[in-house]
């Protein structure tokens, strides 16, 4: 005979479940023995009962308020005072106008200032170099003689063409009188008053007038034509003059404001072409200097709100 005690249950404080089982085995008597096919069964019973029994007893884990460590600091007293805020930045000092002298005519310099040096400082208009001028002082001269020859001309070609109207005035007279004059001559042939001969002289006199007449009045055509060159060759001489002395003025280089000399590659008695560059020249009245500062520290020195700079950083661009 065996006998089997239900499993004992018991709950701990942390929602744990520890149970005692009883079990209580028979002992053989007078040559009983047990069925051993029963056996398993039995466990898989006392098995389900403890599980039924945790699953009813079961209870969610235990809560506890987070409780944050305390934290040991130290603390001063801020006094208000007065500060002057500053920003150390590093940028390059850049003049507020640069001039770059540029060969405009090709020529010897014939004379360097002794302050056209790297560093040096001028003053405005102060003469700086000085390119040789005799070619240009010979093509002004050579302009001016041949705009001279053109006015004689043109003064010419004026007078003549008064005179040659005057002479077409004259001979138109004196064909019409030598072409009555023929009438005459023909209306006596026919009465018999005078010979055929007298009547062909008198009519090569008339042909030979009317050519000079047609020769003159083709002339005076072309007077004109012939005075209108004439004064465009005058605006062109003209035109040369300015030029040469133009060029004459390029031979000579001023500084256009007072600063310093930044730049100097050429020196006395060197040929410069056009185009080449001669020095360069900063102005010394204002300069500007790039700094390398972030909107954020400037508002921070400032005292200006990051959006209201950042707002005008993007309009301006």
């Amino acid at each position: 005979m065996m006998v089997i005690g239900l499993p004992g249950l018991r709950v701990t404080r942390r929602g744990c479940v520890r149970i005692n089982y009883l079990i209580a085995v028979s002992r053989f008597k007078h040559g009983e023995h047990m069925n051993r096919k029963m056996a398993p069964v039995v466990i898989l019973g006392i098995g389900a009962v403890a599980i039924a029994a945790l699953l009813y007893s079961r209870s969610g884990p235990e809560k506890r308020p987070v409780v944050e460590p305390a934290q040991r600091v130290t603390g001063i007293t801020v006094k208000t005072v007065t500060v002057v805020p500053r920003i150390t930045a590093y940028g390059d000092v850049m003049p507020d106008r640069t001039w770059t002298a540029v060969a405009q005519v090709p020529g010897q310099i014939i004379w360097k200032s002794p302050k056209l040096k790297s560093g040096q400082f001028v003053e405005e208009g102060e003469e700086l170099l000085r390119i040789d001028e005799r070619e240009f002082t010979l093509a002004i001269t050579k302009s001016a003689a041949n705009r001279d020859k053109i006015r004689a001309r043109l003064t010419e070609l004026e007078t003549d063409m008064t005179n040659v109207a005057g002479q077409i005035d004259l001979l138109r007279q004196a064909v019409e009188y030598n072409e009555k004059e023929l009438d005459r001559q023909i209306n006596l042939y026919e009465s018999k008053a005078v010979s055929a001969s007298m009547v062909e002289q008198q009519r090569i006199i008339v042909l030979e007038q009317q050519r000079s007449l047609a020769t003159l009045r083709s002339n005076f055509d072309a007077m004109p034509s012939q005075i209108a060159y004439q004064k465009a060759e005058l605006a062109a001489a003209e035109a040369a003059i300015e030029q040469a002395e133009l060029d004459l003025e390029y031979t000579v280089f001023r500084a256009p404001f007072k600063g310093r000399i930044d730049e100097a590659t050429v020196e006395e008695r060197q040929y410069i072409p056009i185009g080449q560059t001669l020095f360069k020249l900063d102005s010394t009245a204002e300069a500007e200097i790039r700094l390398g500062v972030s909107p954020l520290r400037l508002a921070m020195v400032a005292g200006v709100q990051l959006e209201k700079i950042i707002q005008a950083l993007v309009e301006r661009r």
